[in-house]
């Protein structure tokens, strides 16, 4: 399987707000399953820490780092394979035009596991909604990260049938969500 051949070099990006990043490395480095090199990536050495994720068991990133990644950036990041991609205050990459939001979803699509961390969990609108399902779920809900920004062509037609699903059925959003959230109540 993909998980054991790759289960010598298991690496995790965290995509984090600025504001919270370095609270995940020190938490990373004190509990972390396996334990192993935390790369933290700030601006002034985005090009090193995007090299240094290759060794590094976990890598921390900013969203606004990943609105600033190039495309060379970014193919290295994607080649680079992470096992598992965690998006803390995901709400922060709803966009689908959004570069931040791009970056996430290709890096996020080439992952064997993805987690998608917010307290507010109920999106804005239904395409905020498609964009975080495409993150969980790319072949139910396709969109093409890669595409050219100004080609929404294939979002917008992806977007509409989601809608028309809702419309026809509102209750489906409460089902959705509820297959794939984890909640941290006891009861739970």
């Amino acid at each position: 399987s993909k998980f054991r051949e790759k289960k010598k070099n298991l690496r995790t990006l965290v995509v984090a707000p600025t504001s919270v990043r370095e609270h995940w490395a020190r938490e990373l480095q004190k509990w972390a399953y396996p334990a192993g090199d935390v790369n933290l990536v700030y601006a002034y050495n985005l090009e090193q820490a995007v090299r240094d994720a290759k060794k590094s068991t976990w890598t921390v990133i900013s969203y606004p780092l990943m609105s600033r990644i190039d495309n060379g950036l970014l193919q290295r990041l994607k080649n680079i394979g992470f096992h598992h991609v965690i998006a803390d205050e995901v709400h922060n990459t709803k966009n689908p035009d959004a570069l931040r939001t791009r970056s996430l979803k290709t890096l996020s699509d080439q992952a064997d596991y993805v987690s998608l961390l917010s307290g507010t969990p109920i999106p804005n609108t239904m395409s905020d909604l498609y964009v975080l399902m495409s993150m969980l779920d790319p072949n139910q809900y396709p969109f093409d990260p890669e595409k050219d920004v100004s080609d929404t062509e294939n979002f917008r037609i992806a977007r509409q049938s989601f809608i028309q699903l809702y419309v026809e059925r509102p209750q489906a959003v409460k089902e959705l969500l509820h297959r794939k959230m984890l909640r941290r109540m006891a009861k739970d």
